[in-house]
Formats: structure tokens, sequence, C-alpha cells
């Protein structure tokens, strides 16, 4: 899965920021129920409101890609992990 989604291509940018909106999201949500158990919490619909942001990011990701404003997630992560 490595070589895919380090790719230049649309292809790997798509699959690789699918990979970590879907990560995003799930974090998210998961703190979401995780909050919502506590008793002494109310709104914690609160807590599910930066999905939208992931969302949002991603969506401009790929309208954004044509003009060159797309960023690969992987790529970065992995100049931030291995190049430092």
């Amino acid at each position: 899965l490595l070589p895919v989604v380090l790719g230049p291509s649309l292809l790997s940018l798509g699959v690789s920021n699918t990979l970590f909106a879907m990560a995003f999201g799930w974090y998210f949500y998961i703190t979401h129920l995780g909050y919502r158990a506590l008793p002494f919490l109310s709104n914690t619909e609160v807590f599910l409101f930066p999905i939208a942001a992931v969302l949002g990011l991603y969506v401009f990701n790929f309208v954004g890609y044509p003009f060159g404003l797309g960023f690969n997630a992987s790529r970065i992560m992995a100049y931030i992990y291995f190049e430092s």
C-alpha cells in the first residue's frame, strides 16, 4: 500500500487522503461516543463538529488538485516522520 499512497498521482492523493479522512472521522466519532456516555456532560454533539472540517479539507484537496492546492497527507507524514 505504501508505494500507492506515496506516489505523485491523483489516485495516490485520493487513496491517502481517504484513509486519513476516515481515520480522523473515526477518531472524532469514538471520542464523541466516549463523552456521550458520561452522565454529567450535555451537548456532546459538539465533539462531532470537527468531522465537518475534515470533510471540508478532504473536498478542498480534490477540488484544489488541478490548481496545485491539493496535498498528499501520507507524503507529509512520511516527510515529518523520516526526514526530521
